[in-house]
């Protein structure tokens, strides 16, 4: 087998986590992806130094010499953010690189376009790691839409977000001291604004749509209500009628059309998402010829 050689642009926290696996992975008997370059101008910064000092060689300040290095098969895109990354991307394709990429944000506003230049140009452009985090449901949706027509799906799409509902309706915490929690532990930044008015799983939906319909969302044509409105009289409330208050990102298609929508609903105590706690994200899947399944 060809070795898999790649580069990884922006070195935070994801960007020296994948040098982290791509090190170990290297070190295997029959190891066949190697960590060939690191597009990083600050090498002085605390992920970058230790990479710097023991590999210099990695490093590269300027894309367009990380592009043009012919040894580059694979660009893995960690910078975030919807400028430069948008540029990145469009050039490591046109330059005949795969790449991989968790910006989220990106693609649910630029895939359309992104994916038409990959096509253009013969090359993947995989983002399995901006819907739902560790699940995997990118790749089991395309291996479930070979066997089956999916109706609809059903998903807690945001970890912060349930985190927040979850210490609300069992521990009695209002929404400030739920969310102040939540940016404690690192489930939330500094700036929530994205997670808990609902654009992050916008943002996720729009993806997961696209993956089912074939059809590119405008994040703006997707129904969205967050949940910093919400008090704990609303989960007594619930709870009199037995249900639980989750961030429910939908997708229902049928013969009138297709809905899409990320609210706060109400739901069933027994539905498998209501059982949904802490910073855990989960996707229930509607088939035509089958049981619901949750991931």
């Amino acid at each position: 087998m060809s070795a898999l050689n790649i580069a990884i642009a922006g070195f935070g926290t994801i960007g020296s986590g994948v040098a982290h696996v791509l090190e170990q992975h290297s070190k295997e008997p029959d190891a066949t992806i190697n960590l060939v370059g690191i597009l990083e101008s600050d090498t002085k910064g605390k992920f970058a130094r230790p990479w710097f000092e023991k590999r210099p060689e990695l490093f590269y300040d300027n894309p367009d010499k990380l592009l043009a290095d012919s040894q580059v098969n694979v660009i893995v895109e960690t910078i975030g953010g919807s400028g430069f990354s948008r540029e990145l991307i469009t050039k490591a394709l046109k330059n005949g690189k795969h790449v991989v990429t968790a910006n989220k944000d990106l693609i649910a506003v630029h895939g359309a376009e992104l994916m038409a230049v990959a096509r253009e140009n013969g090359r993947h452009l995989l983002f399995e790691a901006a819907v739902a985090g560790a699940i995997p449901v990118l790749r089991l949706l395309k291996d479930y839409l070979q066997v089956q027509d999916i109706q609809g799906i059903r998903a807690i799409l945001n970890g912060t977000t349930n985190y927040i509902l979850s210490e609300m309706e069992c521990n009695d915490l209002s929404f400030e001291t739920a969310l102040s929690q939540a940016q404690e532990l690192g489930f939330a930044e500094q700036d929530p604004t994205n997670d808990i008015k609902g654009i992050d799983a916008r943002y996720k939906l729009v993806i997961l749509t696209y993956l089912i319909t074939g059809q590119w969302f405008a994040p703006e044509q997707i129904n969205l209500e967050g949940i910093d409105h919400l008090e704990l009289a609303d989960f007594e409330y619930a709870e009199r009628m037995g249900r639980s208050i989750k961030l429910i990102a939908n997708l229902r298609l049928s013969d009138q059309g297709i809905q899409v929508y990320v609210l706060p609903l109400m739901i069933e105590k027994d539905d498998m998402l209501a059982k949904i706690t802490g910073s855990t994200n989960a996707v229930t899947l509607s088939g035509k010829y089958a049981d619901d399944i949750t991931l």
